[in-house]
């Protein structure tokens, strides 16, 4: 692995041999976990302001996605969803998830076997913690008290990263959740499924 990726343990209810990539999109601090063969490795990449800023997200994006795929097949890429309740956050949130679904898009092309999935904050807590509405700090407690990873030298862009890593491996059925966690399949979007083809209909005669 290069130096961007840190190891932050083993995820003994990974099952073996499966690999999944968790992205946590943001301006200011970019989170990217990938879970290859039950080791957990995560990076932070942080952007300066400026016009170019879209650019790099995008390069970055393409770039840890290329990584991703190298050794075990990556099966699933999950990302969390937009957020902000002001304007302008939501504004910037939407810029972010804009550039990261060109990235994924561009990078696997449009007949890739890697599934992409679509996960609101919520959503990703509910599967680390069992509560949708927990805290940051209580997201890094359940990823190390319910899955063994440490977190102490992270950041929690990692973190939630990872939490989005692991809502992907749910999906793909490639973990073991905690029994008090939940994974509410229906609020997790299949991203890109609207661009599969659809049969067409007949005409009549």
């Amino acid at each position: 692995m290069s130096k961007f990726w840190k190891r932050v343990g083993k995820l003994e209810r990974a099952h073996p041999g499966r690999k999944v990539l968790g992205l946590d999109p943001s301006m200011t601090g970019y989170g990217v976990a990938l879970i290859d063969d039950q080791d957990v490795w995560c990076g932070e990449a942080k952007f300066p302001p400026g016009p170019d800023r879209g650019n790099q997200i995008y390069t970055m994006v393409r770039h840890m996605i290329r990584a991703a795929r190298e050794g075990l097949e990556l099966e699933a890429i999950c990302f969390e969803g937009m957020v902000g309740s002001m304007p302008n956050s939501a504004l910037v949130s939407g810029q972010v998830n804009a550039w990261t679904t060109l990235a994924i898009r561009h990078e696997l092309g449009m007949n890739s076997d890697v599934e992409v999935f679509h996960a609101s904050p919520g959503t990703m807590k509910k599967v680390v913690t069992g509560k949708g509405t927990a805290e940051k700090d209580h997201t890094l407690l359940a990823l190390h008290t319910r899955y063994g990873l440490d977190f102490s030298e992270h950041s929690n862009n990692g973190a939630d990263a990872t939490g989005h890593a692991i809502v992907a491996a749910a999906m793909m059925d490639a973990i073991d959740i905690p029994s008090k966690c939940v994974l509410d399949r229906k609020k997790v979007e299949t991203f890109f499924a609207e661009y599969t083809p659809k049969p067409k209909k007949g005409r009549r005669s």
